[in-house]
């Protein structure tokens, strides 16, 4: 662990170890976001990326990687070089990789200096379509409503076919942009989801009966959320 030796502070960096011999005041206090997105920096070069073959010896569970997608749609001041995860590039890291993302994440403070819930949101959880650039976009709205998650929101973009999702973590500004164009009508984005995908936007069951498909969800979902 780097030390500086002047003032034998711990894991410290060149340049305020630099500024520590100058006499600048709390050089290595200053640095600590610094320090942090290095450490980012260097972890994320070595993580294999989702279309490498190569598989983990010591996979992360499905609660660390779900762990660390939501982490990565809390709204923390991260670098800019930081490129985010998608839920396959994790599952293509060893376990203590994950770990340590995690860890050095929630090092990072933030956008507005505290965590804060998303009850601005109206929708139902389920999942979503919106028309985007000429294409269909699918989308999957989280509302934990117990546990450290409760009243947030998380939305994930979704590729591929029923069944066979893949889930695409989303930064802050494309994840409060989407929500908004869902929430402004979450009815009719739910239809176009069940237009398209031919599942249930709430309970994702295949679409068979025929009062179903013209309404693009089942009954009694539609009931539940009051539609």
């Amino acid at each position: 662990m780097p030390t500086c030796g002047r003032c034998k502070a711990t894991d410290v960096s060149t340049a305020s170890v630099r500024a520590c011999y100058n006499g600048q005041p709390n050089p290595h206090a200053v640095n600590e976001e610094a320090l942090a997105a290095e450490r980012l920096r260097s972890l994320v070069a070595s993580v294999p990326r989702a279309e490498d073959d190569n598989s983990p010896m010591w996979p992360a569970s499905d609660s660390q990687i779900n762990y660390l997608v939501n982490i990565l749609q809390d709204e923390r001041r991260l670098p800019d070089t930081y490129k985010v995860l998608s839920e396959d590039d994790c599952r293509k890291m060893e376990r203590d990789e994950v770990s340590s993302q995690i860890t050095i994440l929630k090092t990072f403070p933030y956008k507005n200096g505290k965590a804060a819930t998303d009850s601005k949101w109206s929708m139902p959880e389920g999942r979503y379509a919106l028309h985007v650039n000429g294409e269909v976009w699918f989308f999957e709205v989280n509302k934990p409503t117990q546990g450290r998650w409760k009243g947030y929101t998380f939305i994930k973009r979704l590729i591929g076919s029923p069944g066979a999702y893949r889930k695409l973590p989303m930064q802050a500004g494309e994840r409060n942009k989407y929500l908004a164009k869902i929430d402004a009508d979450p009815k009719a984005a739910a239809i176009l989801f069940g237009k398209e995908s031919k599942t249930c936007f709430r309970c994702h069951s295949p679409l068979t009966d025929p009062d179903s498909l013209a309404r693009s969800m089942g009954p009694v979902c539609a009931g539940k959320v009051g539609w």
